[in-house]
């Protein structure tokens, strides 16, 4: 008899379950990978906002570059912003004379070559687009459109 009460307690023992220091390990395995996934899905998310705006940033930037070559902005140092179309997004332009060393024959044209640093960025954010165009003001001054 005291042979079979001995078997109960070993059946009992080994059929308990799990133990205090197994279900804190697997605990802390689960929250680790989650803090780690949930990590990895913000990041994501910050990459997916960073290239949209890229994307929209350079769009914007070939549209004001297209203005300044069709003579519709002068070559001059400005600000502004996209209006309602683009909300949240400005532009500004730094120009100044470019004088380039080694290429002698573009210095000797007649007509100023211009260096103009276009930024897209941001209104409130830390994002921005930086583009360096060259170019020179249409012959005579004139503009291709006047609205």
């Amino acid at each position: 008899m005291v042979s079979a009460i001995l078997n109960k307690k070993t059946l009992l023992r080994s059929s308990s379950g799990f133990t205090l220091l197994e279900v804190m390990i697997a605990v802390a395995v689960l929250s680790i990978s989650l803090v780690a996934l949930f990590g990895a899905q913000s990041h994501s998310l910050s990459l997916a906002t960073e290239a949209q705006f890229n994307t929209i940033a350079a769009m914007l930037a070939q549209e004001k570059i297209a203005e300044i070559e069709a003579g519709l902005l002068p070559y001059s140092n400005d600000r502004g912003d996209f209006g309602k179309k683009y909300p949240g997004y400005e532009w500004s332009l730094e120009v100044s004379a470019s004088h380039l060393e080694g290429v002698d024959f573009l210095n000797a044209l007649d007509k100023i070559l211009y260096k103009v640093k276009l930024s897209v960025a941001q209104t409130e954010g830390v994002l921005s687009y930086t583009t360096i165009y060259y170019g020179r003001e249409r012959k005579g001054g004139e503009q291709a459109y006047v609205p």
